[in-house]
């Protein structure tokens, strides 16, 4: 129960903070068809029914997990692969966990806000220079670019989602790695020597 509730209350804490991947996703030119259609459905904006679809994916995984695993305890008296189950589920959890983008969006005090140095439209252009580069997979740069704008709008949510999801994409062995600990804060180097180990 602790590990199947686990996977559904972290895609239940992801949709409490769910505008901030929205806007991320949007200038990734994610297309939301699913999102569309619910929002169809229920007559709800995209915004919310992109909420709703976080909810329902977690719901869906948490009861199919469970299902399959009564169904091997109860009804097939398989002890062995029903404790895989609920391993295998555990790692998943660990991994979503162990996400950045997600510890960002679930850590995120909004209290605590500052007001940006730059324009509207600056930020929207340099935004979706940002979601062409990660496309690219130019993660190095997307990250250097991110350091640049959050010294200007530290509480850049769609900015600090591209930082942390171009962190999670570099390869700690490349050479690239160097690099990046020459640009990092002390703060990020600890993630990327963490990444090595």
């Amino acid at each position: 129960h602790l590990v199947f509730s686990g996977i559904f209350g972290y895609y239940l804490g992801l949709a409490k903070f769910s505008i901030n991947i929205y806007e991320h996703s949007k200038w990734m030119g994610k297309k939301f068809w699913f999102t569309k259609k619910l929002a169809g459905i229920l007559n709800i904006s995209r915004f919310q029914a992109y909420k709703e679809s976080l909810i329902i994916k977690g719901a869906l995984l948490a009861i199919i997990l469970h299902t399959f695993y009564n169904y091997l305890l109860a009804a097939l008296n398989l002890v062995i692969p029903a404790a895989i189950v609920v391993t295998l589920s555990f790692l998943y959890l660990k991994i979503l966990l162990k996400n950045r983008a997600g510890q960002l969006i679930l850590t995120t005090d909004e209290n605590k806000n500052s007001i940006s140095t730059m324009a509207k439209k600056d930020e929207e252009v340099v935004i979706e220079l940002l979601g062409l580069w990660f496309k690219q997979k130019k993660y190095v740069d997307v990250i250097h670019i991110c350091n640049r704008l959050l010294k200007r709008d530290p509480d850049n949510k769609v900015v600090k989602l591209f930082k942390a999801k171009a962190l999670d994409q570099t390869n700690p062995n490349s050479p690239y790695s160097k690099i990046l600990s020459s640009l990092f804060s002390s703060q990020d180097e600890s993630i990327i020597n963490k990444k090595e180990q």
